[in-house]
């Protein structure tokens, strides 16, 4: 009989990591397997152009991104504020400082309690037992009735699309995975509302998490790595120093420092820090090099001032659709830049995102800017509470980065790093080993084998 599989994408965090992977090639050869991919609407001709196939279906999804109804806001208010991490009793703090509002500050006692409280698995289990008294999951009711599907692959637990997709399985008794999106996804913005059947982590270290905070059994927990990776150890999907360099107008005789913006939670707007550096070039104080500022694909600032500056180059990497302002679409040729930037960079700096991770697979020198420019900001605004969200620290507390807290230290490291690349390399490797676990290019394997062997 041919089985069906049901896998929501909603950003393009997900699309690169899955379905420009081999799980999703894999799926589509096996035999008598039918894919169902949902995305949203405006993204569905995009989709069906690049991935779909006799056998893969792109389907319009419903958003719930933001939950419906008092009650429904009242439980979700509550379980994102039981995850008993640093980051979410300080984010607590944060919007009352920064939104001093009536209903914020007489929400914050509510708050801290189920603070506290969520470091009870008692509390943290009474709240998922409310979940299926909400029946928001009626908006996958069409897709089952149309598709029946034989397992549900929820890709972003986080997200109330994914978690109401998790619901709908449950009440029909339909196979369940789940799957982390990111590093920070338990620390940081899930209780792990709905249990899945089965979850899937990137890493030990998110498997240690999804027990402790998501009360998953060890043994419903795989360990698979992130697909993304996959690519990033073949040498065909590494543009030659000189294709690089030639695409972007860089100097080859010129070193690469390379600049990743950050979200919200960090610093997203560069300006101040890439004045400081092209300053010390200009000024002899760094070797002759260029600054390449890559803008993160997630969040827009306007930077076209800063390419007026000198020894800057300004990438903005994916494709932005129409109606999708900060969900760039990324292709093969978006991965090969990413990975190529990274393999060509002499040092990389960044004010805490996931590209120090990434930095690492390569043993590139990281400097982590943990101050916010020219101007100091009130503390929650700051970069300086940023250095302390829990999956911040694993980075500082990893010895990888070269944290720096103003400008003399950000030229110094820079100059460190050039001259001795090796310079905490044995931080970097303990990170990697932590947060990147594995290239050896079967991430992408390991999910379509835990799907296919959930389906016998």
């Amino acid at each position: 009989m041919p089985k069906t599989i049901f896998i929501p994408i909603f950003t393009q965090a997900e699309s690169t990591n899955l379905l420009l992977s081999e799980m999703l090639t894999i799926l589509k050869n096996t035999p008598n397997l039918k894919i169902i991919i949902f995305t949203k609407e405006k993204k569905v001709d995009f989709y069906r152009e690049r991935f779909g196939a006799p056998n893969v279906l792109i389907e319009p999804m419903t958003d719930l991104e933001h939950d419906r109804g008092r009650f429904r806001q009242l439980l979700t208010t509550a379980a994102f504020n039981s995850i008993p991490t640093r980051t979410i009793w300080m984010r607590q703090n944060r919007i009352v400082v920064l939104n001093p509002t009536i209903s914020n500050l007489v929400g914050l006692p509510f708050k801290k309690l189920c603070w506290i409280l969520g470091h009870t698995r008692v509390w943290r289990e009474f709240l998922r037992s409310l979940e299926p008294l909400f029946h928001e999951d009626t908006i996958w009711d069409e897709a089952f009735a149309k598709y029946k599907p034989d397992l549900v692959f929820a890709t972003n637990m986080i997200h109330g699309t994914s978690i109401a997709l998790i619901k709908a399985a449950k009440r029909r008794e339909t196979r369940t995975i789940g799957m982390t999106k990111s590093w920070d996804n338990f620390t940081s913005k899930t209780l792990l509302r709905m249990k899945p059947d089965h979850l899937i982590v990137n890493n030990p270290l998110i498997k240690r998490e999804a027990r402790a905070i998501g009360d998953m059994p060890e043994k419903k927990v795989t360990v698979v790595g992130l697909p993304q990776y996959d690519k990033y150890m073949k040498p065909e999907w590494h543009l030659t120093r000189e294709e690089f360099f030639k695409r972007f107008g860089l100097h080859p005789d010129k070193k690469l420092l390379v600049y990743f913006m950050g979200g919200p939670l960090a610093i997203h707007d560069p300006r101040d820090h890439v004045k400081m550096i092209s300053e010390a070039i200009e000024r002899g104080d760094l070797p002759p090099s260029t600054l390449f500022v890559r803008s993160h694909p997630k969040y827009d600032v306007n930077i076209d001032d800063l390419k007026l500056l000198p020894h800057v180059k300004i990438h903005i990497p994916g494709e932005e659709l129409q109606g999708f302002k900060g969900d760039r679409e990324f292709d093969e040729d978006d991965v090969k830049v990413l990975i190529s930037t990274l393999y060509h960079a002499d040092v990389t700096l960044n004010t805490g995102s996931t590209m120090t991770i990434e930095a690492t697979i390569f043993d590139k020198p990281i400097i982590l800017i943990g101050f916010d420019g020219y101007t100091k900001k009130p503390h929650y605004e700051s970069i300086d509470h940023t250095m302390d969200i829990t999956h911040y620290r694993y980075l500082v507390e990893s010895g990888a980065p070269a944290r720096v807290v103003n400008e003399h230290e950000l030229v110094e490291a820079i100059k460190t790093y050039l001259k001795t690349p090796a310079e905490n390399h044995e931080g970097r490797k303990r990170l990697f080993d932590e947060q990147v676990w594995k290239t050896d290019g079967n991430s992408g394997k390991r999910i379509a084998g835990v799907l296919l062997n959930s389906l016998t």
